[in-house]
């Protein structure tokens, strides 16, 4: 593919060795500005596939290059960053950008070398097959009655993404995730509507319906000589209701359904308005049976005490560490720490977002085991899943 991309520099010895290192890689269009206001006047006229940014410049700097990211073109440019600052600094300007929605191909230390180049535009090019059309603008919105109707019609459907033991190397569970068969728009992902979920109130109302499509689907993969456990987000916000658990354990068990059988991912973007009612509800949930999960450890509301005074069966990783560990060694110790602390307090550690043989391997020699991603499978319905299932192998990679 040929990319447009543009080279943010301002030392001009740099930026020439820079844009001609990139250009020789591929007939891709590479253009070089030695400040960041001409970047930004830039981006605010062209659709760039890549920005590749230094941080330290007189007028417009690195840092304020993305606070004033143009929102002209959809989707935004992915960004890259280099620097001669620490991992620390270039890691804390990543996640300023990451915050305003702009995709972190990767950070640099100088010199920029031809490996450096080789290395992101292969992540570029990874970057722009994920990407597809986008099915609703920015601005479109879903009315309650929208939703409560898509809810009630079952119009938002359970998938199922498998987890898979690179140890047995089979599939040992699934995670359940929303997908919405809109009438006009066609599958649409949660980022489409979960907003709009939130808006009207209805996450416990999304809870009951993937519950309930969970356990039919439970029982289909039994009647095939398939046994496995589903995963299923639970906002914690929700556990502010001291009669949830109850609740919930009634209707795994009206339905003949284990409740061992059920993991409960607490989401890190709400907790609840009182300690209590959180430890309250994860304790009753345990008790019960339920397993839990901490998701996206190490973001959010997550905190290690947390993580200890949870009755938690597992936690998992977030997978922006996962990526940032293959290309920095501060990363790289973090994950191995935290694959490390999972082991030793005997807890599963899930890796989310693994796509490719070599995250696989990575994982696998920290001492990690399961993993979720686009290496074994995206999302699918529950009979594809099941089809999935009968396969001999579902991936390449054997642990040795």
């Amino acid at each position: 593919m040929h990319y447009r991309i543009l080279v943010v520099e301002d030392h001009p010895l740099l930026l020439t060795d820079i844009t001609h290192t990139l250009a020789s890689l591929g007939p891709h269009l590479v253009e070089g500005v030695s400040s960041g206001g001409e970047a930004l006047c830039l981006l605010s006229e062209v659709a760039y596939d890549l920005v590749l940014s230094d941080l330290h410049m007189p007028d417009v700097d690195g840092l304020s290059l993305v606070e004033q990211w143009p929102t002209t073109h959809s989707p935004y440019p992915a960004l890259a960053l280099i620097s001669g600052d620490t991992l620390a600094i270039l890691s804390g300007v990543a996640q300023a950008a990451k915050a305003r929605g702009i995709n972190v191909l990767g950070t640099y230390t100088k010199p920029f070398t031809q490996c450096c180049a080789s290395s992101l535009l292969r992540d570029l090019h990874a970057y722009q097959q994920q990407l597809t059309p986008v099915v609703c603008p920015p601005c479109h919105t879903h009315t309650n009655q929208i939703m409560q109707t898509a809810l009630a019609s079952h119009a938002i459907q359970a998938w199922y993404q498998p987890q898979y033991s690179m140890v047995e190397q089979k599939i040992v569970g699934v995670e359940a995730l929303a997908r919405w068969e809109h009438p006009n728009l066609g599958l649409l992902p949660p980022s489409a509507f979960l907003a709009d979920i939130e808006r009207a109130a209805l996450h416990e109302t999304l809870l009951y319906n993937m519950l309930q499509q969970v356990i039919s689907a439970q029982q289909y993969w039994h009647t095939l000589g398939h046994e496995l456990n589903v995963s299923i987000n639970l906002h914690t916000h929700l556990l502010n209701d001291l009669t949830l658990p109850e609740r919930l354990y009634e209707l795994t068990l009206s339905r003949n359904a284990k409740p061992a059988a059920i993991t409960f991912e607490l989401t890190e973007n709400t907790t609840t308005a009182e300690a209590g009612h959180y430890y309250s509800g994860t304790t009753r949930l345990r008790m019960m049976g339920f397993s839990l999960s901490q998701d996206d450890f190490s973001t959010g509301y997550s905190s290690f005490y947390r993580l200890l005074s949870t009755p938690f069966n597992e936690f998992k990783l977030d997978r922006t560490l996962l990526h940032n560990a293959l290309k920095h060694e501060h990363f790289h110790t973090a994950l191995h720490s935290l694959i490390r602390l999972g082991n030793d307090l005997g807890l599963t550690v899930v890796a989310e977002g693994v796509e490719t043989q070599q995250e696989a391997e990575f994982l696998h020699h920290m001492g990690g085991d399961i993993i979720q991603g686009f290496l074994i499978s995206p999302a699918l319905r529950h009979d594809a899943l099941a089809q999935l299932l009968d396969q001999p192998c579902l991936s390449s990679f054997h642990a040795h």
